[in-house]
């Protein structure tokens, strides 16, 4: 039983702990991810959409384009 010494236990007691570190360090490598629920999905082509053109006053570009809705 020269196994249980105080120094022994101490390592495998800080090993353990090191441990219980892992899942936070693992989840900073992960790629991002975007967790949502779709309730609607909507598919607009050759939608007409108006843009204002910045810095200037009265000035609106009509714009074609397909838009997701989701």
């Amino acid at each position: 039983m020269d196994f249980f010494t105080k120094d022994n236990m101490t390592l495998v007691i800080s090993i353990l702990g090191a441990c219980a570190w892992l899942p936070i360090i693992v989840e900073k490598f992960r790629k991002p991810q975007i967790l949502c629920k779709i309730l609607k999905y909507d598919w607009l082509e050759n939608g007409k959409y108006l843009y204002r053109m910045p810095f200037e006053a009265g000035l609106v570009k009509e714009v074609n384009g397909t838009n997701f809705i989701i």
